[in-house]
């Protein structure tokens, strides 16, 4: 087990994101918000999946770090071993739907 994953799982668990859009189809997404851009950008390296950062919020006071597609699916496989919160697993169950 890498302690350095099993970070990232237990960072994504608390704070990442699932959106599973129950209308189209591709548009799903795994995503973590936050204030601090390098600690995004340490996730990133953990995974060593280049994902897309971005500023969001009003006045762009928060960062984005954005996954979907094959990437999502790929970030999402690598986690789930590790994962906890039995929300985020089922919602990355139905992402995965995307792609069976």
């Amino acid at each position: 087990m890498s302690t350095r994953l099993a970070w990232a799982a237990g960072f994504f668990d608390g704070e990442g994101c699932v959106y599973v859009s129950g209308y189209t189809r591709g548009r799903n997404k795994l995503a973590i918000t936050q204030k601090d851009r390098t600690i995004l950008e340490y996730f990133e390296s953990i995974i060593a999946l280049d994902g897309k950062i971005y500023p969001a919020g009003k006045d762009n006071k928060y960062w984005v770090l954005h996954y979907s597609g094959i990437k999502g699916l790929a970030l999402g496989n690598l986690l789930l071993p590790y994962m906890h919160h039995p929300d985020k697993i089922k919602k990355f169950a139905e992402y995965q739907k995307d792609f069976a």
